[in-house]
Formats: C-alpha cells, sequence, structure tokens
C-alpha cells in the first residue's frame, strides 16, 4: 500500500474515535481483539510542526484510543510513508483528526479484503496469505488480528520488515527492486497487493504481475487494485496512450528511483491484456472505482 494514493476522506473528523459505519456491501471475517504486551507508541509529525506537549500528548491519547478500539498495536513508525501522508494532508482540521483516519482506513481495507476473500473462496476457515507491499503496517495491524489469515508480510524497505516483526507481531518477508528476484517462504490461498501496480512503471508492471500470480496457488486468488479512469481527476484528467498506460515519474517515497515508482494509470483495456497473456489465470471481478472510490479492484485466480 502506497502513501501515493490520493487520500479520500471517510467520515471520522469528529473528537471522538467511533467505532465506523461500514460501506453498504456486506464484510466478512472474524476480528481476533485480543490485548498484548504494551508497545512503544510513536508520534511522527507533520513536516514544519511546531506542536506543543499538550498537542503531543493529544496526538498519543488518539492513537492509544484508536489502537484500543480496534484490538492493533499503537506503534507507528517514524518513516511510516501513509501515516507521514495523512499527517500533513489539509483536509483535517486537527493531528488527532488525522490519527483517526489512519487507522480507520487501515481497518476499513482489511474487513473490505476479508469480504473480497469470503466472496470469492467461501467456506474457507483459514488461508495463507501474502501481503504484498505492505508498507509499514496501516492494513498488517488490522490483518494479523484476524483469524482467517496466516499471513505474510512483504515489502521492498528492509526497516519496514523489522518493525512489523517486533512491534506489530507479523512475519516478515524482504521483497527485492525486481521480480524475479523475489523469493517467497511458500505459495498461498491469497495475495493481496494494495495499491502497488498503482505506481509500477510499463517495463516492470507486467513482470510483478506474473511474480505475485505464480505466488499463488492453484484455485487461489490475486486481489489487487489499480489507478484507472475514476483515478484520472487526481491528476488534471491526462490524456491516456493508446496503449492503455500512463506514467508520471513522482514520488513521494524519496529513497525509491521514480523510474522504478511513481504515478501509474491503466485502463482496464491493458490490464485485461497483461492477465491473459499469463497462461493459467482468470479474470473474476473487475470493478472500477471501488476501492476509496477511485482505485479499480481486480480479482484473479490461478487455474
Amino acid at each position: 500500500m502506497s502513501a501515493g494514493s490520493v487520500l479520500v476522506v471517510m467520515s471520522c473528523m469528529g473528537e471522538a474515535c467511533a467505532e465506523p459505519a461500514w460501506p453498504s456491501r456486506p464484510r466478512s471475517g472474524r476480528v481476533d481483539c485480543g490485548g498484548g504486551a504494551p508497545l512503544l507508541i510513536r508520534s511522527p509529525l507533520r513536516a514544519g510542526s511546531t506542536m506543543t506537549a499538550t498537542e503531543l500528548s493529544a496526538v498519543d491519547e488518539a492513537i492509544r484510543d484508536c489502537a484500543a478500539l480496534y484490538g492493533v498495536s499503537p506503534a507507528i513508525h517514524p518513516e511510516d510513508h501513509i501515516y507521514n501522508f495523512v499527517i500533513q494532508h489539509p483536509s483535517f482540521t486537527t493531528d488527532a483528526a488525522r490519527v483517526k483516519y489512519y487507522f480507520r482506513d487501515g481497518a476499513h481495507s482489511a474487513r473490505t479484503l476479508c469480504h473480497i476473500v469470503g466472496q470469492h473462496l467461501p467456506g474457507r476457515a483459514r488461508m495463507d496469505l501474502l501481503e504484498f507491499a505492505c508498507g509499514y503496517g496501516c492494513v498488517s495491524r488490522h490483518l494479523v488480528k484476524m483469524d482467517r489469515f496466516d499471513m505474510d508480510c512483504c515489502d521492498i524497505h528492509e526497516q519496514a520488515m523489522d518493525f512489523l516483526r517486533d512491534r506489530i507481531g507479523a512475519r516478515p518477508v524482504l521483497s527485492s527492486p525486481a521480480p524475479e528476484a523475489l523469493e517467497l517462504p511458500r505459495s498461498y490461498d491469497v495475495a493481496f497487493a494494495l495499491s502497488f501496480f498503482s505506481h509500477m512503471p510499463r517495463q516492470s508492471w507486467g513482470r510483478w504481475l506474473a511474480r505475485l500470480s505464480r505466488a499463488v496457488r492453484p484455485g487461489g486468488i490475486l486481489i489487487f487494485t489499480t489507478q484507472g479512469m475514476p483515478s484520472r481527476m487526481h491528476f488534471g484528467y491526462p490524456d491516456i496512450p493508446e496503449s492503455g498506460f500512463w506514467f508520471q515519474p513522482t514520488s513521494e517515497q524519496i529513497d525509491l528511483s521514480t523510474a522504478e515508482y511513481g504515478q501509474t494509470i491503466v485502463m482496464p483495456s491493458f490490464v485485461k491484456a497483461e492477465i491473459a497473456a499469463i497462461p493459467g489465470l482468470e479474470l473474476l471481478d473487475l470493478d472500477e472505482g471501488y476501492w476509496w472510490g477511485h482505485q479499480d479492484l481486480y480479482v484473479v485466480r490461478r487455474l
């Protein structure tokens, strides 16, 4: 999951961190909200922030409250790209509201994944899950609490993997710059890549699709999102080439080359062709604008 995704603010800007009202689509999956040892709370600040000790304390309190509400770790890494994107976003009136959105949206994405898996793999009590491009655990901290998943988390940032293991309780797998070099410890019933293909350039897009599809067992599914037609509004409505692939070499992740990680918009025709080019894949579902109101959802089965 990338911080570069355009923020679509949910109704979580009040002072209370209330239980979210989930969208009309039904959710599935039981969440185990058991406790655990207290974890170090980190409160990264907005760039240029001059928060007082009282204001900082309020942010820490918001982190504690939301983590307790969802039964997840309150730890936030200072380099968390998603958190730092949210904490700088002008749509919120307070830092506490930004914190609440971070936890709420992560929980929402985890529940949404559960719903999709329940639709396409019904009747399975427990499944092996790969969360690919997981970052610093915005969604992982919620998924790791769900009984239905035995999960591996994978990302290119080594310190993110250390953090997920030590502070979130997840099982990390370090990714690689080249898809062909990615080594995974096993195959999976479900591979999930949220807002990863939204940033891949043309030269690696299809290669990553092929590699992640190979991580899935026969009968399993690959779930991923892309920036498609609904996302164009966030980039000034660019003209999309006839190929159906548009790439802008810009990124908030300064440690990654913009030649390898930028902003990508793809048309469904492009994605369908890429899926068809890989033997043994079947497109099960395409829902334009499903995630955050603008990212397209794809569900692909490995035959």
